[in-house]
This record gives C-alpha cells, sequence and structure tokens, in this order.
C-alpha cells in the first residue's frame, strides 16, 4: 500500500474539515447542521473524483 497516497488523502479530508468548521463558525447559523451537510458534500465529491481517477487508471491500464 501507497502510504502517501492515504496520508495525502487524510490531509485532504483533514483541511475539509477544518475549513468546514471555519465556515461554519463565521456563518451564524446552525453550526451542526453546516458541518454535517459540509462534510457529506465534501466527502461525497472527494470519493467521486477518487472513483472516477481510479475507473480511468483501470481502462488506461495501469
Amino acid at each position: 500500500m501507497d502510504t502517501r497516497f492515504l496520508r495525502s488523502n487524510l490531509l485532504i479530508l483533514f483541511a475539509y474539515a477544518v475549513l468546514v468548521n471555519v465556515f461554519a463558525l463565521l456563518d451564524g447559523g446552525e453550526p451542526a447542521m453546516t458541518v454535517f451537510m459540509g462534510m457529506m458534500l465534501l466527502v461525497f465529491l472527494h470519493v467521486l473524483v477518487l472513483f472516477i481517477g481510479m475507473v480511468v487508471n483501470f481502462f488506461r491500464g495501469f
């Protein structure tokens, strides 16, 4: 297993969490729901990008 790949994805997810929490604190609305919905959307998009990359690499024969 390539630990650089895992480390970079974990750092990206950590950055998502920090940015969503800062945005939720600055928003002033319902911070728990903002964090929940923001993380849900960002993690979904992250997984979608990883899945598309996996499919592309699979068909390229990598």
